[in-house]
């Protein structure tokens, strides 16, 4: 099987990647090995020079019709039927309270949102933490995904599907992986479908925005053909509003980057704020309620 790691990655981003010993799985577990310009390379974002966003966006085109030609021997294995729901209900958001170690990632994550205005620096101890967001075991799975891979990527599938079904809406990197590999599978449908699912989560995940691009460019049918246009006919509105949502190039005068950043750190605020207000309502119905007895309290809490 090719290398599915490097197949859709710009020519200048694979020396970076295969010195690091990048195998066909890396892209599906999304190692830190993924560079961070591999998210700038397709972003029509730069301050100083828009129009190079036209060829970048053009030599990703060409990349990732070169990776589905090489895996197309790969499709057999790949169920036609399946619509990569599994009869689960994944958008149903499972409520759990915060924890004070979940408050203070969330505040970590914060400050290293804040850090990407001025620097690179913070993006692979980005996707470390939304790795390890949960148990260590699952987080090792992850990360074994990345030295071997099963035909069709079939096997690596069940494992992801079996995580977004255990972990609901309360952790997003398997089903943020989940859109990738259904991406690779050549089914971006699905794959924008569990792109909105992480997203609706938790929307400055910049692989998952990175990933929605992909999909839009082939959902599209672009050929590659972009322009800064909104209105031209080369660049669909889908297409303009993926590229514009994903993290911009670090630039001179660093306008985009800097809005992007604000509005990253500002909508993890939000979620922050909106779980304190859950665990507040849940120790007042629950907790605090004194018409509540204690062996009631204790019942409803394990509910």
């Amino acid at each position: 099987m090719v290398c599915v790691a490097t197949a859709f990655i710009p020519p200048r981003t694979h020396h970076h990647l295969l010195s690091r010993g990048t195998t066909c799985c890396s892209m599906v577990s999304k190692s830190s090995n993924s560079h961070s310009s591999s998210y700038h390379l397709n972003n029509n974002n730069n301050d100083d020079d828009d129009a190079s966003a036209d060829s970048s966006l053009q030599e990703l085109e060409k990349a990732r019709q070169a990776f589905e030609s090489m895996m197309q021997d790969e499709r057999q294995y790949v169920s036609q039927e399946d619509d990569g729901n599994n009869n689960r209900n994944n958008n149903d958001v499972i409520f759990c309270p915060l924890t004070e170690s979940d408050r203070l990632r969330r505040l970590q994550e914060m400050e290293l949102l804040s850090s990407l205005e001025y620097s690179d620096d913070a993006i692979e101890e980005l996707m470390h933490l939304w790795m390890n967001e949960r148990d260590g075991s699952s987080a090792a799975t992850l990360e074994e995904m990345q030295y071997s891979c099963s035909p069709g990527l079939r096997q690596e599938e069940g494992m992801l599907g079996e995580m977004v079904e255990l972990y609901g809406g309360t952790w997003v990197e398997p089903a943020s992986r989940l859109a990738l590999l259904k991406y690779m599978q050549g089914d971006s449908t699905t794959s924008q479908k569990w792109c909105d699912h992480v997203l609706q989560r938790k929307p400055w995940h910049f692989e998952t925005l990175h990933t929605q691009l992909l999909n839009q460019l082939r959902l599209e049918g672009s050929g590659g053909n972009y322009d800064n246009d909104a209105s031209s006919s080369s660049t669909t509105p889908a297409i303009w509003k993926a590229a514009r949502m994903t993290l911009p190039p670090l630039t001179a005068k660093n306008v985009r980057r800097r809005k992007w950043v604000q509005r990253a750190v500002t909508q993890a605020q939000a979620a922050l704020e909106a779980k304190e207000d859950d665990l507040r309502r849940y120790q007042r119905t629950i907790i605090l309620d004194p018409t509540t007895t204690e062996e009631e309290s204790s019942a409803s809490a394990w509910q």
